[in-house]
C-alpha cells in the first residue's frame, strides 16, 4: 500500500515538474515575443520619421520656389498626409507605453483653461475650427490633475473628429465644474456613430461600421480611454448621431495626495 501511495506521490511531482516547466517556457517565450515587437515598433516608428522628416523640408522648400495655387495644393496635401503619418506614429509609440504601464501620472495644481488654450493652438493650422468656452467660474484655473494627460486625451478627441467628419470640421470644448470634480464636453459636427457600434468605439482598432474612408488607425479612442482610467478619470460617448458626437471627460477631485 505505503508502495502505491509513494509511485502515485512520485508521478504527481514529475507532472508538476513538467507543466512547471512547459508553463515557464511558453512564458519565457512569450515574453521573448513581446521584447521582438517593442524593438520593432521602436524601429520602425525612428526609421519612419526620418524620411516623412526630408519629406517635409522638402515641400517646404518647393513652397517657397513655387507660389501658384495649384503647386501649393498639392504640398498643403502632402503636408496633410505626412502629419496624419506623424500622429499614427506617435500613436503607436503611445500605446506602447501605455501597454508596458510605463506612463505615471503626475498630479499637480494646473490651469487646465490655460492648457486647453495652448492645446487650441496647435490646431490653428488645421481646417477645422475649434472652440472652447469655460463654465466653470475659474474653478478650473487650479485644480489638482495631470494637464499632460488631459491635454493628450483632449487631443486625441479632436484628431479623431477632424478625421471623421465630412464637411469643414466644428469642434466645441466646454468646461464646467460638477460636484465631484471638473466635467469636459467634446462636441463635434461629424459622421457620428452608429447605435450598434457605440459599445465597442474604445476598443483597440475598433472602426465604426459607416466609415468608409479617412485615416484613422482605430487607436486614438482607445488611447484615450487608457489615458482617462490612469488619471482616474470616466471617458464615454454622451451621445452620437449624423450630426455629430458628444463625449464627456469627467475628471474628479484627488482622492490622493499631490505629488
Amino acid at each position: 500500500m505505503i508502495w502505491k501511495e509513494l509511485v502515485f506521490c512520485m508521478v504527481f511531482i514529475l507532472t508538476f515538474i513538467a507543466t512547471y516547466i512547459s508553463i515557464h517556457k511558453m512564458y519565457r517565450e512569450q515574453k521573448r515575443k513581446t521584447e521582438s515587437k517593442n524593438q520593432f515598433i521602436n524601429f520602425f516608428t525612428h526609421e519612419m520619421k526620418t524620411p516623412l522628416a526630408t519629406i517635409r523640408a522638402c515641400s517646404d522648400s518647393l513652397s517657397i520656389l513655387h507660389s501658384d495655387a495649384d503647386t501649393r495644393g498639392i504640398i498643403g496635401t502632402s503636408n496633410e498626409k505626412v502629419e496624419n503619418i506623424n500622429k499614427m506614429l506617435n500613436n503607436m509609440l503611445l500605446a506602447q507605453k501605455l501597454n508596458l504601464e510605463k506612463m505615471r501620472p503626475v498630479f499637480s495644481a494646473t490651469d487646465l483653461i490655460a492648457t486647453l488654450e495652448k492645446l487650441i493652438q496647435e490646431f490653428t493650422q488645421s481646417h477645422a475650427t475649434v472652440s472652447f468656452s469655460d463654465n466653470s467660474d475659474g474653478f478650473a484655473r487650479n485644480f489638482i490633475a495631470d494637464g499632460n494627460i488631459v491635454a493628450q486625451i483632449v487631443r486625441q478627441l479632436i484628431n479623431n473628429a477632424i478625421i471623421y467628419c465630412e464637411r469643414t470640421p466644428e469642434i466645441c470644448l466646454t468646461l464646467s465644474k460638477t460636484q465631484h470634480g471638473i466635467c469636459l464636453s467634446v462636441h463635434d459636427n461629424g459622421i457620428g456613430i452608429r447605435p450598434e457600434d457605440q459599445d465597442r468605439i474604445f476598443d483597440v482598432f475598433f472602426r465604426a461600421s459607416n466609415i468608409n474612408r479617412g485615416n484613422g488607425t482605430g487607436l486614438g479612442l482607445s488611447i484615450a480611454k487608457q489615458l482617462a482610467n490612469l488619471i482616474h478619470a470616466k471617458l464615454f460617448l454622451k451621445q452620437s448621431d449624423k450630426n455629430g458626437s458628444e463625449f464627456v471627460l469627467e475628471i474628479p477631485y484627488p482622492t490622493h495626495p499631490q505629488s
